[in-house]
């Protein structure tokens, strides 16, 4: 604690913040420092598959999937660009209807990084 007090007496309050902030990753509370929370790409961070909403900030298109990820994306099929789900929830075990339509691999970002359906 003594070596910051002497580097904030050097540099100044306001530059020793932007050091911590942009270099070090940390983020300053008042008397003390703490890491930076990586909270993910996405609001799902559990292991399994989940429910997903998205919408596209290009565009705006919304689709829905039950075959969304934590901290993975899917195309849009008219921009064809990577989107984040802005929702997800877990699955309900014994729900059958998230199996009805068929899923579009070729625009699936989990499915990409495993080379075969993530619905398996």
């Amino acid at each position: 604690m003594e070596h910051l007090k002497s580097v904030h007496n050097r540099l100044g309050s306001l530059q020793l913040r932007t050091i911590l902030k942009h270099y070090l990753h940390y983020s300053i509370n008042t008397n003390n420092m703490a890491p930076k929370k990586d909270t993910g790409k996405t609001p799902y961070q559990g292991k399994k598959r989940a429910f997903g909403n998205f919408k596209c900030p290009k565009c705006n298109r919304t689709w829905s999937s039950a075959n969304s990820w934590a901290n993975m994306g899917q195309e849009c099929k008219t921009c064809r660009i990577n989107v984040y789900p802005y929702h997800q929830e877990e699955l309900k075990p014994g729900n059958t209807s998230y199996n009805q339509e068929q899923h579009p691999e070729h625009l699936c970002e989990k499915c990409k990084q495993l080379g075969h359906s993530c619905k398996n």
